[in-house]
């Protein structure tokens, strides 16, 4: 049966085979190495973010093991920047096709501006596209094998989904401003002065006016 196998970009992993190999074929050689060091002991090593396969053959040609290898980025390191530099997020880091989605909340605009700029950092460390590497059967005899066509320029690059959910309260500062009106002013413009005070050194002062608003009192 065929195993599937994780490794993060640039890592290896070691696999233990049932029987003495005589042949290893790795599909996408772009993407992975496979190198032995027993007849029965191989070593992985992902090269680039991309999937393949692995095939290895017994001294008859038969089949030992088969892989689908899947390479990804490993985003424990990500995870652990952003813990550092934004100490009070709650930021969960995801892969979806070598692209970076961010969930969780932070507190600032600011912060979830810091989590993204982090993010386009990972992504471009190391191996800084997907490297979706294809396949195609070369024409011609059957002696021509397999092209691995891979330009550089058709390489998607990785792109950062921001989902974080800002939740700091957005303050609103008003600034109030209390003129103190000479008592004469007052009366000119109908008002009565019935109280005043202070308290924490802020002056107060009741008022009332008339109902011609200007003028003497009806009363």
């Amino acid at each position: 049966a065929t195993q599937r196998v994780k490794l993060g970009l640039n890592k290896s992993v070691v696999i233990d085979l049932p029987s003495d190999a005589y042949d290893i074929l790795v599909a996408n050689p772009a993407v992975a190495d496979a190198v032995t060091r027993t007849a029965r002991r191989i070593y992985l090593f992902g090269k680039a973010v991309g999937d393949t396969n692995i095939f290895v053959f017994g001294p008859n040609g038969e089949q030992i093991v088969s892989l689908d290898l899947a390479v990804e980025r490993d985003v424990a390191g990500l995870e652990d920047y952003i813990r550092r530099f934004i100490p009070s997020s709650s930021i969960t880091v995801e892969l979806l096709n070598d692209n970076v989605v961010l969930t969780g909340t932070v507190d600032t605009p600011l912060d979830a501006k810091r989590a993204v700029d982090l993010a386009t950092i990972f992504v471009s460390g190391g191996e800084a596209t997907t490297g979706q590497y294809s396949q195609t059967a070369s024409g011609g005899s059957a002696e021509a094998g397999v092209d691995i066509d891979n330009p550089d320029s058709e390489r998607r690059v990785s792109k950062i989904v921001n989902l974080l959910q800002i939740i700091g309260d957005d303050q609103v500062t008003l600034k109030v401003t209390v003129a103190e009106v000479s008592r004469s002013v007052m009366k000119q413009l109908g008002v009565n002065l019935i109280g005043s005070g202070s308290s924490n050194g802020i002056s107060w002062a009741a008022v009332s006016d008339n109902f011609a608003g200007l003028g003497k009192s009806l009363s």
